[in-house]
């Protein structure tokens, strides 16, 4: 079993839900297909020497701060054009908006705590600090997205949290390691776990959705997006860690 199929396994295992062997099956040949960079022994070096700088993986919990807010605003946005449906995406779409949300404020946490000797202009900070979106604050739409949108934005979200939640494996030994402060690590162990949990959970709501997508027809047009997923997100890994090498990505897939 690959060392993705491993991560939601655990996490299924740890929190007694039951495991999805059908969405494991599609991941573990997807993964197989692609080999996505970012669960190489090469990948994980690479992090660790780029977070082993303070101030660079300090700006990093900011960045992490404004794509959990957008993530968010994201997810609201869809809520207001999804089509009546039985999968009960607008209730699973507003829990993971609000842990969106809350995620944005525990990355500000980290970086007011862990890296309270790096400085950022105060108006960005404010920018930073406010840019979560109301959560109520859903427009309905009478344009509604097809199915076609639904079944590729559950699989984006899917392959998306699972390249997150490896990021953050390998970052809570970072992260401690570069709390200064003792008094604040049992909390930096508790907030580093609490993100590790939620992406988890992210990750088993959409494998339950494909799952019932799997039993409804789709396999062939999940098979594709899972595909399409891994490779979207494996170029902009590479692109991060290795900024100067080029990377490939077709016409197509813009």
């Amino acid at each position: 079993m690959s060392i993705l199929c491993d991560l939601v396994v655990h996490w299924c295992t740890i929190n007694n839900k039951k495991i999805p062997c059908s969405y494991l099956t599609m991941l573990e040949s997807a993964s197989e297909r692609i080999a996505p960079s970012f669960v190489t022994f090469e990948y994980g070096e690479r992090f660790r020497e780029i977070t082993s700088n303070r101030q660079h993986f300090a700006i990093q919990q900011i960045n992490s701060a404004v794509e959990e807010a957008s993530g968010a605003e994201r997810l609201i946005h869809l809520i207001g054009e999804l089509p009546q449906n039985e999968l009960g995406l607008e209730m699973k779409f507003r829990k993971h908006a609000k842990e969106e949300i809350f995620h944005h404020s525990l990355f500000v946490e980290l970086f007011d705590n862990v890296f309270f000797d790096i400085k950022i202009d105060e108006e960005l900070r404010d920018q930073v600090v406010n840019c979560p979106p109301n959560l109520e604050a859903v427009t309905h739409s009478n344009i509604k997205v097809t199915q076609n949108r639904i079944l590729e934005e559950i699989v984006q979200i899917n392959i998306g949290e699972i390249r997150n939640l490896v990021q953050l494996k390998l970052s809570k030994p970072v992260v401690i390691a570069h709390c200064w402060d003792e008094s604040y690590l049992h909390r930096c162990d508790e907030v580093m776990d609490r993100l590790i949990h939620d992406e988890g959970g992210h990750i088993y709501y959409t494998a339950i959705l494909i799952e019932r997508l799997i039993d409804a027809g789709f396999q062939n047009d999940i098979v594709a997006l899972m595909d399409e997923a891994f490779y979207l997100f494996d170029i902009e890994a590479k692109r991060f860690m290795w900024p100067m090498e080029e990377h490939y990505m077709p016409n197509n897939t813009m």
